[in-house]
């Protein structure tokens, strides 16, 4: 935590924030609660041609496969800088019909809701596993347990 504020800035729930280091790595989003983000964060509203979310979505493509760190190029290894909002708009992403970029964003997050759901079940199937084959290494080793 930081204790000086300085060039913090606000964001409000449902500005597009968009890391200005790690972008590469697809550290963007749509912000769900409002609060401070530090000067490396980019806060911005989309225009009427594009909604957050889609942005969103289209900037993490662009960083898995590469591109935002082949294309803003940064002094720190493996960071997207930004800070050039000239290279920023140069970005070329296709600006659908409103309604379309709204349907791709709500099909993507209801799979990615779907994924994520799928990972946490075998989180915890992992875990119980782990769990139950200690209890059996125990048994067997302490004598509670015979193997054949």
């Amino acid at each position: 935590m930081s204790f000086i504020e300085a060039g913090y800035q606000g964001v409000e729930p449902g500005d597009f924030v968009f890391h200005g280091l790690d972008g590469f790595a697809g550290a963007v989003g749509v912000s769900e609660d409002r609060g401070k983000v530090s000067p490396v964060y980019h806060v911005c509203n989309a225009t009427p041609l594009a909604s957050e979310r889609f942005m969103a979505w289209a900037l993490r493509a662009l960083a898995a496969n590469g591109f935002l760190e082949a294309y803003a190029s940064s002094v720190r290894q493996r960071s997207v800088d930004f800070r050039n909002w000239t290279t920023f708009a140069g970005l070329p992403i296709t600006y659908l019909p409103l309604d379309e970029q709204q349907r791709i964003a709500n099909h993507l997050d209801e799979v990615f809701g779907k994924i994520n759901a799928m990972l946490a079940s075998v989180a915890k199937l992992k875990e119980l596993l782990v769990e139950r084959s200690s209890a059996f290494i125990t048994a067997v080793v302490t004598g509670k347990k015979e193997v054949a």
